[in-house]
């Protein structure tokens, strides 16, 4: 697929009202379902423009050169909306498997356990971790709990103190 200019363009004007009421939203303390649900609409957005790789995309939607700024839709937001999109079949589903979400936030954090195949959690796993998520524990809680799972699943620790 080509990105031509009319292309971004068409993009970003169908995608700012969504990022708009993202940002909104987040700022507002919006639930975790919604919020979602608004992402999972410019998922759609992407993939019903044949977007098939989002990273070039989100590149020329966001704008690469420094100081040079095409639109104020980050890469991270596209990227996570096309994940997103592709996670959920449908926006139901989101409601369905998530209908007490207080945060995207804990969500996202939880996000690679979910999607991601090399993580593959066990159904009991799962289920915990979706019951987690739509508890009413405190963020703080559910954040530290998501923390533990994914020390114990992924258990890569980054040193920052590594030579390059």
């Amino acid at each position: 697929m080509e990105i031509s200019e009319y292309f971004i363009a068409h993009l970003i004007e169908e995608i700012t009202p969504y990022n708009n009421l993202y940002r909104v939203g987040i700022k507002a303390g919006l639930d975790g379902k919604s919020i979602l649900e608004i992402m999972w609409d410019v998922g759609e957005i992407l993939i019903k423009n044949g977007v098939k790789k989002i990273h070039p995309v989100a590149w020329a939607i966001y704008g690469k050169e420094r100081g040079i700024r095409r639109s104020n839709i980050t890469r991270d937001f596209l990227s996570y909306c096309f994940r997103i999109r592709k996670y959920f079949s449908s926006k139901e589903t989101i409601g369905k498997m998530f209908p007490n979400l207080r945060k995207y936030s804990l969500f996202r954090e939880a996000f690679p356990l979910l999607e991601n195949p090399k993580y593959q959690l066990s159904k009991e796993q799962r289920e915990g971790l979706i019951k987690l998520l739509n508890s009413n524990q405190s963020e703080q809680f559910i954040k530290q709990e998501i923390k533990k799972l994914k020390k114990v699943i992924i258990n890569k620790h980054n040193d920052r103190r590594q030579r390059l």
